[in-house]
């Protein structure tokens, strides 16, 4: 199945062979990890609105496409494409023509692309070391890969809220945990809101966050308002990004060091992080050209 798939995506664009296939020989365990995300969500790519693996690459090529135009744009404006959260959920996350294939798409570029499987493993591990009988909060659910590494870990004391904006990215990831996940999922509620407005009765014990900063136009309000949903001895999980245009991106971070001040001044204290460039060169380099960077890290209150 992998090599079907990744024939498919060579056959459309040559020049991805040579940057996975390199990939893949540095890190061998990306592409079983690729071969075992194929496996376990076949039944999803199989249905008509996606048209089998043909049709997941070909939304992964699609995501290709939006990066290289706003690429493009970036590089002549300094600028996001969009500077309007109300614009990007009206335009994308409303609209399951166009947020399918995002969301697919950026699911199998954890797989794909370096800085995102690294981003994947270190969420892994931040999970792994969390009590298995807590309250968790997924702030995006984006096509569910996150939550279901949740769902693996908890134990049946265990509850999961998953919060996202896009009824398309909640009907597809309640799907696939339905599937993959059953028993898991009675210990889980799907709530279609902002972050910004939701409530607990309880704090959590652990939150986790995955590219979410970028697509909001006041992330210091998502962050005060997790700082208030966590618990006083809980953990959260962030990822967020530099130089990283897309179509759904509106706030522009342009240094690592604009992310941490920001979490500093949220009221939180950095215990781990992970910073992955989209191109292995030092970081000032990086930083200087405006060139992608992925960053995660797992937080606790200041």
């Amino acid at each position: 199945m992998i090599d079907t798939f990744l024939s498919h995506i060579y056959a459309r664009n040559p020049g991805q062979q040579k940057k996975i296939g390199a990939f893949f020989a540095r890190v061998p365990e990306a592409r079983t990890a690729l071969g075992n995300f194929l496996t376990a969500y076949n039944f999803l790519w199989e249905t008509p609105e996606i048209g089998g693996i043909a049709g997941l690459a070909a939304a992964y090529l699609h995501v290709l496409d939006e990066m290289a135009y706003c690429r493009v744009q970036f590089t002549r404006t300094g600028r996001y494409p969009c500077t309007s959260q109300n614009a990007v959920k009206e335009q994308i996350y409303l609209n399951s023509q166009q947020m399918l294939p995002h969301i697919l798409g950026l699911a199998v570029s954890h797989y794909l692309w370096p800085a995102q499987y690294q981003l994947l493993e270190f969420y892994k591990q931040c999970v792994n070391a969390q009590n298995t009988s807590g309250r968790f909060l997924e702030v995006g659910s984006g096509l569910g890969i996150f939550a279901s590494i949740l769902a693996n870990h908890i134990t049946a004391k265990a509850t999961i809220d998953i919060v996202d904006i896009s009824p398309v990215s909640i009907a597809f990831a309640q799907k696939l945990l339905l599937a993959t996940n059953g028993p898991a999922t009675q210990q889980m509620r799907f709530i279609e809101s902002d972050i910004a407005c939701h409530a607990a009765a309880e704090p959590y014990d652990f939150i986790g966050m995955g590219e979410v900063l970028e697509h909001v136009e006041s992330p210091s309000q998502i962050l005060k308002t997790l700082h208030g949903l966590l618990a006083d001895d809980g953990f959260l999980y962030l990822s967020t990004c530099a130089n990283c245009p897309a179509i759904d991106h509106v706030y522009l971070f342009h240094t690592i060091e604009d992310i941490r001040s920001l979490i500093h001044d949220s009221g939180f204290r950095i215990l781990r992080e992970l910073i992955a460039p989209s191109e292995n060169k030092p970081l000032e380099y990086i930083e200087k050209n405006k060139l992608d960077i992925l960053y995660a890290t797992l937080l606790e209150k200041a």
